[in-house]
């Protein structure tokens, strides 16, 4: 059985997770599988964010949904 190897959030453990240049970072290691994280905003507009909230990763402050 073949071992599936999946970038979670990207390279989360050496990037920022869920951003293009965690993705890419998967890419470059030959990983054909990235999980990123989806959440709606309050207008139904898809943001790739992990968190319900901006408060951890970014200067942000509040729901992604609000």
């Amino acid at each position: 059985m073949e071992t599936l190897l999946i970038g979670h959030r990207g390279v989360a453990g050496s990037f920022p997770e869920n951003t293009k240049v965690s993705v890419q970072a998967a890419i470059d290691l030959g990983l054909k599988w990235v999980e990123v994280d989806i959440q709606p905003t309050k207008d139904n507009v898809l943001v790739v964010c992990h968190d319900h909230t901006l408060n951890r990763c970014s200067n942000g402050i509040g729901r992604v949904d609000a």
